[in-house]
């Protein structure tokens, strides 16, 4: 857990010398599904925190996420890079859509109920679209894959995947 806290603090500072952009925060909830080389997983809720700076092209952020799966928790710190695309319809100027695709990369943690703690890097990629509202305001929706270095027990993870929602404000 303490390299989880370096690698945070490492990478918020990186950002904060990332010129020329708009910050931004949000919070996101969703559905991970965790898979072994073996035929078993779990499932779990997860959620998370994310803090970075966006422009009209791309966005670099940091994500804290806590996933509480079947048997264990699974934690991670990662740093986030997504390409958006332009604006592909604005609604009155109510809301436009937008999608975007990207790569993660960071460190994960898994708590299993009975076995010891693992560590471990982790890499992946994610897309999805968002609404893109003027009040500074982004609803989202993505798809993300991650490749974790980790085990529970005698099995090694393959990869988890989360489906999930994000409310993101641009200050």
């Amino acid at each position: 857990m303490t390299r989880l806290a370096l690698m945070a603090l490492l990478t918020l500072n990186t950002c904060l010398y990332a010129g020329n952009y708009d910050t931004f925060i949000g919070v996101e909830a969703g559905n991970t599904d965790l898979s072994f080389n073996q035929i078993d997983s779990q499932r779990g809720g997860e959620l998370g925190l994310r803090f970075g700076f966006v422009r009209d092209t791309g966005r670099l952020f940091l994500s804290v996420n806590t996933a509480g799966l079947d048997g264990a928790d699974l934690n991670s710190v990662a740093l986030n890079f997504d390409a958006i695309t332009p604006r592909a319809y604005r609604f009155n100027d109510f809301f436009a859509v937008r999608g975007f695709i990207g790569l993660h990369g960071g460190i994960v943690q898994i708590k299993p109920d009975t076995l010891k703690d693992d560590e471990g890097g982790m890499g992946g990629a994610e897309a999805g679209i968002f609404l893109d509202f003027p009040a500074n305001i982004s609803l989202e929706v993505g798809y993300r894959v991650t490749f974790a270095a980790i085990d529970v027990g005698t099995q090694a993870v393959k990869n988890y995947q989360t489906l999930y929602a994000a409310y993101n404000y641009t200050f």
